[in-house]
Order: structure tokens, then sequence, then C-alpha cells
């Protein structure tokens, strides 16, 4: 389900911005063929947030200090699934998705930042159509250094690894250009709750089956 104004509702992951799900951006950090060689410098910290430290209080704090607005808030789906928006409704209540718009950064369109357990694990931008890919690759880069690259379908992954930390940066020919920050040892931790919080669901539905 997608993000209704500021009502918490049961989102699953998958309507992140209408196509990727939350817990596929890891997976997408690791579609190189090659497992890229951490980097040297500190880790990014989007406005000044830590990922895997960073509570929700503190972000809230950032964005009235940005003069952003929060636009939309849900709990993360027990089980995303590509192939349907909302496979079984199953929230999983200790990750909570939150969409800001606002913030002050160039030809940015909305922001989504991930929670579980209140620490920060996902920061994900979608930029506005037209926005300059090859402006925002040269920015990233002369930041934190040369990035993996690989090609998938209709579109280019940039990736840099840090020791905990995993930014990608998304080229696509078709939708809009994205920015993502995982902390990887949290969304282990989420990917863990969400499948016992599937678990426990699909062991309550069976007891309701008189089929079988």
């Amino acid at each position: 389900m997608l993000l209704v104004g500021k009502a918490t509702v049961v989102l699953t992951v998958l309507v992140i911005f209408a196509s990727t799900p939350i817990l596929s951006y890891a997976q997408q950090s690791k579609q190189s063929r090659q497992e890229p060689t951490p980097h040297k410098v500190s880790a990014p910290q989007p406005f000044n947030l830590t990922l895997g430290k960073s509570t929700t209080v503190e972000a809230k704090s950032v964005w009235i200090r940005e003069s952003a607005e929060v636009t939309g808030e849900g709990y993360g789906d027990a089980k995303p699934s590509y192939s349907d928006n909302d496979p079984d409704g199953v929230a999983n209540l200790r990750i909570v998705l939150l969409d800001v718009q606002g913030l002050p950064l160039e030809r940015l369109e909305t922001a989504r930042f991930g929670f579980f357990d209140n620490v920060l694990y996902l920061v994900r931008y979608q930029f506005q159509s037209g926005a300059d890919f090859d402006k925002l690759l040269l920015q990233v880069s002369s930041k934190y250094g040369p990035p993996q690259r690989g090609d998938y379908f209709s579109t280019d992954i940039f990736n840099w690894r840090f020791e905990s930390v995993v930014l990608s940066l998304e080229k696509a020919f078709i939708g809009q250009h994205t920015m993502t920050f995982i902390h990887e040892p949290t969304l282990r931790g989420a990917k863990a709750s969400n499948a016992e919080v599937y678990a426990s669901h699909v062991m309550a539905k069976a007891q309701e089956q008189k089929g079988f």
C-alpha cells in the first residue's frame, strides 16, 4: 500500500517510489560481479545523520531545521514482492518508513528514510526528471573516490562501499535517478525480523484453513 498523507498505514516495501522494494537495496549493492573494495574515507552522513545510529527523533529535528516536511509515514511490509504490491498486508511494526520533501539537495524530489527499531538504516533520494546524472556522479566521485559500476537492464548502478554502509547511485533511462544509502548490519536485522513476522503470519493463517 502507498503512503497516504501523514497517516500511518501498512506499507509494502515494494512500492518505494512506485518501483523498488526497500529490502532490495542491499541486493542491488551486491549485484556487481565483484564486491567493491571498501573506501578509505569515512562513510557518508546524509544531512549529518549517521546510518546505524541516528534515531527518528534526531532525524525529525534535522528535517525541521532544514524546513523539510514529512509527507508520508508507514510500516514496512514483512514480505515485499516484485509481483504483488501487497502480498499479504503483513506489517512489520519494527520498521518505520517516512517520506520527506523540501530537503536542500539540488533537483531532489523526495527522500525516504527507513528505521528499524528506531535506528536509521535507509536513506533513498529520488531526483526530479531531467536531473543531470553525470553531474551527480562527478560530485559523489569527487567526494568518495571512484565507484564500482554495473549495468543491469535499463539501469546503470554505481556503488561505493564503506565499512558498514553502501552508497548506490542509479541512472534510470526510463524514470528518475536515485541515490541510496544502506547500513548493512541493520538491514540484516530488518530482514531477519521480516522473516519472523511473516512466518508467524503464515502459521496463524494455516490454523484457519479448512481445506487441509
